[in-house]
């Protein structure tokens, strides 16, 4: 009797593992996954507003996956360029011809982060979510040479690069504005970021040589980013369990 019985408990046991097998990997192959695509401004706050107050502009983007409902993760990435300097002259070929170059200077901002996504299911056109975020900013300046002319670059010139550790949180609104598959995305995400070392404008100067015009400053580096764009999802996995079960 005792053989029978662990007999018996070995068979429901494999049983159970295989369905819990076929399970796990049908939810894998369900998963959710949504992309985002949007356009953002980075507004400097604290220490970093008094070293570097001009305004970011630039584009950010990120891809989730859904693990739990209504849990996401994934990464998301942004890069912004918040001040530039430019100075056009004419130079001449070994010829006598004169040509047209531009030289400009420009600081940038990349950030690249891991990304927590919360959405509870409201069943309402319009959907809030909350976002934290765990990542880095790579801020850098760089000198870029152009033969206006051609419209083709010399040369570029890597002046400066820092990194620092950025984390913070969001708050959006997803709006649906086709069949639950494309969304209107309003988010404002506050980054706090570790000191880093990046260059500024002299206020009043106005030197001929573009990279003259800014000095390097360090700073905590804390910035609202406020940014609209679309979410679109990739797939549905709802879709595919029906088309599955139909066949």
């Amino acid at each position: 009797m005792k053989k029978i019985f662990l007999f018996s408990l070995f068979i429901l046991s494999s049983v159970s593992l295989r369905a819990q097998t076929e399970m796990d990997a049908e939810v894998k192959t369900k998963t959710k996954a949504t992309a985002s695509l949007n356009a953002l401004a980075g507004i400097p706050v604290g220490i970093f507003d008094e070293n570097q107050s001009r305004w970011g502009l630039g584009l950010g983007g990120n891809l989730l996956f859904e693990i739990r409902e209504p849990i996401s993760i994934g990464a998301d990435f942004s890069w912004q360029s918040y001040d530039r300097e430019s100075e056009f002259f004419i130079e001449f070929d070994e010829f006598g011809n004169p040509f047209d170059l531009k030289e400009e200077a420009s600081n940038h901002i990349l950030g690249f982060s891991g990304l927590v996504h919360v959405e509870p299911d409201l069943n309402f056109f319009i959907q809030p979510y909350f976002e934290g975020t765990f990542g880095v900013n790579r801020f850098y300046t760089k000198t870029v040479l152009t033969d206006v002319s051609l419209d083709e670059q010399i040369n570029v010139n890597n002046n400066h690069s820092d990194w620092s550790l950025s984390y913070g949180g969001a708050l959006g609104l997803l709006i649906n504005v086709w069949q639950d598959l494309l969304f209107i995305d309003l988010k404002c995400a506050y980054r706090v970021g570790n000191t880093a070392e990046y260059y500024t404008r002299i206020e009043g100067a106005n030197f001929t040589v573009p990279i003259t015009n800014f000095e390097l400053k360090t700073s905590p580096t804390n910035f609202l980013m406020p940014q609209i764009g679309v979410t679109f999802l990739l797939n549905n996995p709802e879709e595919d369990e029906y088309y599955e079960e139909e066949e």
